[in-house]
C-alpha cells in the first residue's frame, strides 16, 4: 500500500481591511426570464453577465436573462430552501434497451443526489404522489410538456428527462428543464459500462462519475464538490465477502499431537470491524457549509474531528476579532468582516476535519490519517494568520 507522507495544508488568511472585506462577497437575488430565482454569491462580473455561486454549484447568468436583481445578506442566502428536482421514468429509443432503462430508473434518482442542496423526486415517489394519475406518468416518457403537466402539484423547480440509446456502447442522455417555463437548461450524453457483461445492468463504479457530470451539465451547473468522491459515497463498491472454509471431518481414530517445546505460539489475526451504518460522504460535505462548528464530523461520528473543528473555529474566530479590531475605525468596519470571516473559517475547519475523519474512519488504510492541528497567530500590523497541518 502506498505511503503518504505528512502533507502540510496551509490555510493562510490575512484578514483584509474592513472596506476590502465588504467588497469581497456580494450576495444577490436574481430573478430570471425563465422563471428561476437564484440566490448566490457573485464570483465575477463580465461585460455579458455574472458568475454566481449557488448551493448547487456555479452558474453563469447573462444580463439578457435577468428580469430583476437585488442585494441580499448572507443569512438570506444560507436560509434558502433546497432545489427540488424531479427525474422522469427513462424513455428508450429501441426495445433492446428496455431492461436497461428499468435498471437506470432504480438508481438514477440516487445519482442526482450528488448535487448539493437538492431534494430529488424519483419516479416511484412521483407515481405515488399522482395516485390515480400514476399511469399517465409512464405514458409521458420522453415528452417534456406532458411530464410538466404532471408536476403542477409537486412544486418542483427542475425536471430531468432521461433517455436510453442502444450502442455499442449503450448511452444515457439527460435533458434538464425549468419546470415553471419549460426552458431547456442543458443536455448531456454519457456511455454506460455494463456490469459483468450483462447488457441490462450498469456498472455504477465505472460509470458513476460520468453520470454525475452529465447530471450537472443537464441542470446548467458547474460542480463545486468532488464529484468522484461524492459518487463513491453514494454507490460504494461492494464489500469483499470472506470465504469460510468448511471444518475438516474428524478422523475415525483421533490421536493427540504434542507440539514441540520450541514451537512458536499460534498466530492470532485481529481484524478491524467495519463501522456500522456507513455515512454518506456527499451529505457530510454539504453539512460542512452549515454555520455549526463540527457538524460534518458529528455526522461522521468522529469525536476528535468534532473537537478540532469546534476548538479551531472558536480560536480562529478570536484571532479574527483581534485582528479586525486593531484596524477597524467604525462599527460597520468591525462587524461586517467579523460575520463573514468566521463563517469562512467554520467552513474550512468543517471540510478539512470531515475529509480527514472520512479517510481515517471509512477509507482503506485510513488509520494513518491525522487530524489537522490549528494555529492562530495575531499579526502586529493588524489581522491574523491561520495555519492547519494534517496527514491525508
Amino acid at each position: 500500500m502506498l505511503r503518504r507522507s505528512l502533507v502540510p495544508l496551509l490555510l493562510t488568511s490575512i484578514f483584509a481591511l474592513p472596506a476590502q472585506a465588504q467588497e469581497a462577497q456580494e450576495f444577490r437575488r436574481m430573478n430570471l426570464n425563465d422563471g428561476r430565482e437564484l440566490l448566490g454569491i457573485v464570483l465575477e462580473s463580465t461585460a455579458t453577465g455574472m458568475k454566481l455561486r449557488v448551493p448547487q454549484g456555479t452558474v453563469m447568468v447573462g444580463y439578457d436573462k435577468l428580469s430583476d436583481m437585488a442585494t441580499i445578506d448572507m443569512s438570506a442566502w444560507m436560509a434558502q430552501p433546497a432545489a427540488r428536482v424531479a427525474v422522469a421514468p427513462s424513455a428508450v429509443l429501441d426495445e433492446e434497451v428496455r431492461a436497461l432503462a428499468d435498471d437506470a430508473d432504480s438508481w438514477l434518482h440516487q445519482a442526482i443526489g450528488v448535487v448539493p442542496r437538492a431534494a430529488v423526486v424519483g419516479p416511484t415517489d412521483w407515481a405515488e404522489a399522482l395516485g390515480a394519475q400514476s399511469a399517465e406518468l409512464a405514458a409521458c416518457r420522453g415528452n417534456i410538456d406532458c411530464l410538466r403537466g404532471l408536476l403542477v402539484a409537486l412544486e418542483v423547480d427542475y425536471l430531468i428527462v432521461p433517455t436510453l440509446k442502444p450502442g455499442p456502447p449503450n448511452r444515457l442522455s439527460l435533458v434538464g428543464v425549468v419546470v415553471s417555463s419549460g426552458t431547456l437548461l442543458g443536455t448531456a450524453q454519457v456511455p454506460l459500462t455494463s456490469q459483468g457483461g450483462a447488457p441490462s445492468k450498469v456498472d455504477l463504479q465505472a460509470s458513476g462519475e460520468a453520470v454525475a457530470g452529465a447530471v450537472f451539465d443537464s441542470l446548467g451547473f458547474t460542480p463545486d464538490v468532488d464529484v468522484k468522491a461524492a459518487m463513491a459515497s453514494i454507490f460504494p463498491p461492494p464489500a469483499a465477502v470472506a470465504q469460510i472454509e468448511p471444518e475438516p471431518e474428524p478422523s475415525p481414530e483421533p490421536t493427540a499431537e504434542v507440539a514441540p517445546a520450541d514451537a512458536p505460539p499460534p498466530t492470532v489475526t485481529k481484524t478491524r470491524p467495519a463501522p456500522a451504518g456507513r455515512p454518506n460522504r456527499g451529505l457530510s460535505i454539504a453539512l460542512g457549509f452549515a454555520p455549526v462548528p463540527g457538524l460534518s464530523s458529528a455526522y461522521l461520528r468522529d469525536a476528535p474531528g468534532f473537537l478540532v473543528s469546534l476548538v479551531g473555529t472558536v480560536g480562529a474566530s478570536w484571532g479574527t476579532i483581534y485582528g479586525v479590531g486593531t484596524a477597524a475605525r467604525t462599527s460597520e468596519a468591525f462587524w461586517v468582516p467579523n460575520v463573514l470571516i468566521p463563517y469562512a473559517i467554520n467552513v474550512a475547519f468543517n471540510q478539512i476535519a470531515s475529509a480527514v475523519g472520512w479517510k481515517r474512519l471509512y477509507a482503506p488504510g485510513g488509520a494513518r490519517a491525522a487530524l489537522p492541528a490549528p494555529m492562530v497567530v495575531p499579526r502586529a500590523e493588524g489581522g491574523a494568520t491561520l495555519s492547519l497541518a494534517g496527514r491525508f
